[in-house]
């Protein structure tokens, strides 16, 4: 669906751009167009919610793609918020539905690979499940901290008890994504928000 030439630009974006992704970006942030091995769920996400509406739909000629592409990004980043109503549920599993409908109808046409519907994606499936029974997927994550040890390991340069300074890196930042993923700082801070009011206020 997009020239090899220009998946070869869009990967090497992806590179170039990893020095600037933040340690929230929990996904490894390699260019996973020619390097699929071991590409996880956080990896699919983030992917999905930072680079492909930016880098992958322009380069898009089907508009039919383009909007299936969106839906899938709309539902995933439903999923991702902190707090979801019923109504957002609903909306998420339209757009996922939407998704998987348009992948079906292009396999029947053989204009796509099976192969698409991979284990990674198959945790789409169970997202409005998870949601209504562990709360928002923020929360109930287990993401893992690679990237924040593989930005860590290069600092390493304790000489004595050099075991002491890893353990210690790591901790700090599992203490730190656990709190991450544990409230919406934004919102507990409320710094900018107004406090809300009534008639009887």
């Amino acid at each position: 669906m997009i020239p090899k030439a220009k998946l070869l630009v869009i990967g090497q974006r992806i590179e170039e751009s990893r020095q600037h992704i933040p340690n929230l970006f929990l996904g490894s942030c390699r260019n996973h167009i020619f390097n699929r091995k071991g590409m996880r769920s956080v990896n699919l996400i983030d992917i999905l919610t930072q680079s492909t509406a930016t880098l992958f739909i322009p380069q898009l000629e089907s508009v039919a793609t383009q909007q299936a592409l969106l839906q899938l990004i709309k539902a995933c980043t439903i999923a991702m918020s902190w707090s979801v109503t019923e109504e957002e549920l609903q909306e998420m599993d339209r757009c996922f539905v939407s998704f998987f409908t348009f992948c079906k109808e292009q396999i029947q046409a053989r204009n796509l690979s099976a192969t698409v519907y991979r284990p990674v994606l198959h945790a789409a499936c169970h997202f409005s499940a998870a949601i209504r029974n562990n709360e928002s997927l923020p929360v109930a994550s287990t993401r893992s901290i690679e990237r924040s040890i593989g930005a860590f390991k290069r600092k390493l340069t304790g000489k004595i008890a050099s075991q002491a300074q890893p353990n210690n890196l790591v901790e700090k930042t599992m203490v730190r994504s656990l709190l991450n993923h544990s409230l919406d700082v934004e919102e507990e801070a409320n710094l900018i928000t107004p406090a809300s009011f009534d008639s009887t206020s």
